[in-house]
């Protein structure tokens, strides 16, 4: 994917979709924290409605197993949109398959999250984020 991502979509900006409080509180702040916009979702209801109101991320990085519509059906939903196919989203799951990811998904990270993974994912979909000057 081209480093400044798709037309209209806001470079250095993750959306993160978890069911899980805790899970989602400390990778929200593992991706703020290494200098990226991230906005939280809970559910992927909770998730179409940030994409509705908000910019669009570089990035979308959602939990499998979700409350409601699982990861797979919000897959599902934003691979048929214009707006939103061109995201690329990293799949997070325990039960991961030694296998390359399904169609249309950038990556699967299996859980417990290996933080080096994400944040090189974070650079390769999101971009280097450079430090403020001194």
């Amino acid at each position: 994917m081209d480093p400044a991502g798709p037309p209209g979509v806001s470079l250095s900006s993750v959306l993160l979709v978890e069911d899980q409080p805790h899970t989602r509180e400390l990778l929200g702040e593992f991706i703020a924290h290494a200098g990226y916009r991230v906005d939280l979702a809970a559910s992927a209801e909770e998730a179409l409605t940030v994409l509705e109101n908000g910019a669009l991320p570089s990035l979308i990085v959602m939990d499998l197993h979700l409350p409601g519509m699982d990861g797979w059906q919000l897959h599902g939903l934003l691979s048929q949109d214009p707006r939103w196919a061109r995201i690329p989203v990293v799949v997070t799951t325990a039960a991961v398959r030694h296998t390359p990811p399904p169609l249309g998904v950038a990556h699967l990270l299996p859980k417990p999250i290996d933080l080096r993974a994400l944040a090189s994912l974070l650079v390769r979909y999101c971009g280097e984020v450079e430090e403020p000057a001194a």
